[in-house]
């Protein structure tokens, strides 16, 4: 079954402005100016722990060059450290430093409270009890992309 045109463009634009608005509460909550690449690649890194750049380019489906220059701005900004790999020591890994682990930790904490608040006003409680499915659903068109 075709799905309609009309609902997928809906779809889109939803999910868009709840990921812009997202991105402005967690860029935005002390003042610190952070590309949502480089927050997209501290939040891989801190998901899944040492990886080469390559890894992860090809993970969040950008260029390398595009990832070389967020790790560098994150390596000056003490979020991730960059150490030759133990297995081949001609690659680098980069991970996510204690400072990267607070600075996440700090901006997950500045948006539990206006993201429970936005939850709360816009869902019914029957609509809250089917967030899990939701998220899962969009976890799977996530993956799928």
């Amino acid at each position: 079954m075709a799905i309609d045109p009309t609902d997928v463009q809906a779809f889109r634009l939803a999910v868009g402005r709840i990921g812009r608005r997202l991105r402005l509460l967690y860029l935005d909550s002390d003042g610190q100016a952070i590309s949502p690449l480089e927050l997209t690649l501290l939040v891989r890194l801190r998901q899944d722990g040492t990886l080469s750049p390559g890894v992860v380019a090809r993970a969040e489906r950008v260029t390398s060059q595009a990832v070389a220059i967020a790790l560098r701005r994150l390596t000056e900004r003490g979020l991730v450290t960059r150490t030759p790999d133990t297995a081949d020591r001609r690659r680098v890994v980069v991970k996510v430093t204690p400072q990267g682990r607070a600075y996440l930790r700090l901006r997950d904490e500045a948006m539990t409270g206006p993201l429970a608040d936005a939850l709360a006003e816009a869902l019914t409680p029957q609509e809250r009890d089917q967030l899990p499915t939701v998220v899962d659903l969009l976890e799977r068109v996530a993956a799928a992309l």
